[in-house]
């Protein structure tokens, strides 16, 4: 007789069946039924098997049943039984059990475990309707374990907690007998398990290789030491007959993994964060694809001197974000291009003319076969002039600045003009170079019109009639040659200019933007404190003495989850002037170094690790030569989406920042960030800021009026400001600048 547990109930019938079906069934089945957050619902009733009872189950309730004899495994039924609603029959099939026995050894003088535990599944070859998957605990004395599992072919897990698993494919598990596991060595360490399969589903099998690599070690230069290390961090393993694989003995770190069958394009999967000691699983298998072909038709076929297009295709490193050439320079024949032999992702197809002038950079996104890319190269003719003053400046002119994706290079002559072809008009960033005078102007702003009828678009560049002179000494008054002199204005959009110092320690900027300037300067371990200037046409400041002084050094590590980061960019900004900060990338141990002025005593440094979340914290130098910190950086759960009103997009009026821990985070910043995790910003007005660390955010919008502020980490008061609670998306939308 089967009690109810409460009047509210509802009969349940519960059948029991035997696999395979027994001459003499077990003496007792125990039919257990437990209520999901309520400990005091339960039942247990027994019957013979195969037979079924019916079970009075409180209504509203989740519940859990399973049957249980010696000698037999049943997989758990969950039911929700609904109130004043008929419940449908539950079967619960009993499996004859095998066991799995074996012994474990360990390191000497390490303790050996109390448990392991046994994830079972059928065996595709011999799989047998209704065989579930299933976990088990052994327990294990001495050494030795042994624990049951349904008698029939199986793929067992064998794992010690804080070890890499042991796995066995394709295993009899024999009814009432025994499968021996032998001797399995376990020792601590952390592994990667998952599947390779091909784009029709079929698995990869053993001719498939599977690389783990750190994330972004593509992206830097390695000293000859961190190679090394970076070498021993690399795991290369076959996968299985089934497509599986397995890496153990994996440092904890963000991983690149990659996997490459002959035939196929290479997949990969970024991150793969590793932890001490844990089992990382890819969950998703990895998906091996034909390799593809990118074909391009170019128009015009000829650049404007009629020869023909040189064409480069780079592709977007996983993890690191950056792009590395994978076909050409080539000539495009008769305007026709193709590369072969490539993995679907991200690539930049660039076109360069015969003199080396960088066209164009047009980004393409390979996901499968597809018709020809078509390229319009329109030509515009131009013609143009550059001053300084009032007088004519001969120069050297790219449009598209001089090391960007798209980069034009004109030659002014001694009367300031220059001619020649762009691929449009519009407004162009420029670099603006002379040697006589010293002249080097980075422009953001550059228009390039064409008048309604006219066959030529004109351009004038005028520069104006500024100079800024000065002195690099050190600290004895002595002159100091070959020092790099910098001049950045303080406004948006006004990069920064540098040149180096003369025998005599002096220097000169001409044709810089009128307004505020700052000057620094630096040499080997010294470094200036900057210097502010206003600069005009009408009045010309005093030469200026920037005094070199050695450098404090701040270094550390840059730790994640249980291990060292490598590849993490790491900026410092020195607070309260509006000097520039320095940069270093971590190695593979996670070490950074950087110098930082000696006048500083407290920076904002901002952390961007691959595969984990934007760290930032204000740091004080408490020592006057040598400062050590060690930077923890996690998890990335977070997204911020900005979206800026309409009008407010104009860089010469507003700018947009973060500021997280006590550090400014500024618009260049934050597009690096988004770039490096591969967001593309393609809404008009709305910036997407992934991977941010758990905290609070504060998202403000300013007057460029106070961008000195904020060059020296100021917080004004202006700015109009909202928070971000830690974790998930938020979307906020910044009001205007008062």
């Amino acid at each position: 007789m089967v009690t109810p547990v409460c009047l509210s109930a509802l009969p349940v019938d519960v059948s029991v069946a035997l696999h395979p079906p027994a001459q003499s069934s077990p003496a007792a089945v125990a039919i257990h039924a437990s209520a999901s957050g309520n400990p005091r619902a339960s039942i247990t009733t027994t019957l013979s098997a195969p037979g079924h009872a019916v079970l009075d189950l409180a209504t509203d309730l989740l519940w859990s049943l399973k049957a249980s004899a010696p000698g037999y495994w049943c997989e758990s039924k969950t039911i929700f039984v609904k109130g004043g609603e008929p419940q449908p029959a539950v079967k619960l099939v009993m499996w004859r059990t095998g066991r799995v026995r074996g012994r474990l050894l360990v390191q000497r003088a390490s303790p050996l475990p109390s448990e392991a535990s046994l994830r079972f599944e059928a065996t595709p070859k011999h799989e047998v309707a209704g065989v579930p998957k299933g976990d088990v605990r052994c327990p294990v004395a001495n050494g030795a374990f042994e624990c049951e599992v349904p008698g029939t072919w199986l793929d067992l897990r064998l794992r010690v907690l804080g070890c890499p698993s042991h796995f066995f494919w394709g295993v009899k598990v024999p009814s009432g007998g025994v499968f021996d596991a032998g001797s399995l060595s376990v020792r601590p360490g952390a592994s990667v398990i998952g599947w390779v399969k091909t784009a029709d589903g079929t698995p990869a099998g053993n001719g498939c290789t599977v690389d783990l690599s750190p994330v972004g070690e593509e992206s830097r230069d390695l000293r000859p030491e961190e190679q090394l290390r970076a070498k021993l961090m690399h795991t290369l393993v076959r996968t299985n007959d089934r497509g599986f694989f397995h890496l153990d003995g994996v440092a904890p770190g963000a991983y690149v993994l990659t996997a490459q069958l002959a035939g196929f394009a290479p997949a990969s999967v970024f991150p793969v964060l590793v932890l001490e000691n844990a089992e990382a699983t890819v969950r998703e298998p990895l998906t091996l694809a034909h390799p593809l072909t990118l074909r391009a038709v170019v128009k015009p076929e000829t650049d404007p001197q009629g020869r023909a297009w040189l064409m480069t295709l780079y592709q977007q490193g996983v993890g690191s974000g950056q792009f590395r050439r994978v076909s050409g320079p080539r000539v495009a024949d008769k305007g026709l291009w193709e590369a072969t032999g490539l993995a679907p992702g991200r690539y930049d197809v660039r076109v360069t003319d015969a003199d080396h002038s960088d066209w164009l950079s047009q980004p393409v996104e390979l996901g499968q076969e597809a018709g020809p890319l078509e390229i319009l190269m329109p030509v515009i003719p131009i013609e143009g002039s550059v001053t300084l003053g009032r007088e004519p400046l001969a120069c050297t002119v790219w449009f598209g600045g001089r090391r960007g994706h798209v980069s034009i290079r004109f030659t002014a002559d001694s009367k300031g003009c220059f001619h020649g072809s762009l691929p449009r008009d519009g407004p162009w960033p420029v670099t603006v170079a002379s040697q006589r005078p010293q002249v080097r102007r980075e422009l953001e702003n550059v228009k390039v019109r064409r008048e309604e009828g006219a066959s030529v678009a004109r351009v004038d560049i005028n520069l104006p009639d500024t100079s800024i002179r000065g002195r690099v000494t050190d600290e004895a008054a002595n002159p100091v040659a070959d020092a790099t002199v910098s001049c950045r204005g303080l406004m948006p959009k006004e990069p920064a200019v540098s040149q180096p110092s003369d025998s005599e320690g002096r220097f000169e900027f001409q044709g810089m933007a009128e307004g505020e300037v700052v000057l620094e300067a630096a040499k080997k371990d010294m470094s200036s404190e900057p210097v502010e200037l206003h600069v005009a046409e009408t009045a010309r400041p005093e030469p200026v003495q920037l005094v070199l002084r050695k450098v404090s050094r701040l270094f550390g590590h840059v730790l994640g989850p249980n291990g060292p980061v490598l590849a993490a960019t790491v900026d410092a900004f020195p607070i309260g002037h509006a000097g520039g900060g320095a940069r270093d990338i971590s190695g593979v141990d996670g070490k950074f170094s950087m110098s930082v002025p000696s006048w500083a005593g407290e920076v904002a440094l901002i952390v961007m690790p691959p595969g984990l979340a934007l760290h930032t914290e204000r740091v004080r130098l408490s020592e006057p030569e040598e400062n050590e910190i060690v930077v923890q950086v996690g998890p990335s759960p977070g997204t911020l989406v900005l979206k800026l009103k309409d009008g407010m997009l104009d860089p010469s009026k507003t700018t947009y920042f973060l500021v997280h821990n006590g550090s400014l985070i500024g618009p260049a910043i934050l597009g690096e960030w988004a770039r490096m995790n591969g967001v593309v910003q393609s809404v008009a007005g709305e910036y997407r800021v992934p991977a941010l660390e758990s905290g609070g955010y504060v998202a403000c919008m300013a007057s460029v009026r106070v961008f000195p502020a904020l060059l020296a980490g100021v917080l004004p008061a202006e700015a109009q400001c909202s928070y971000l609670p830690p974790n998930g998306e938020l979307n906020l939308e910044l009001p205007a600048p008062q």
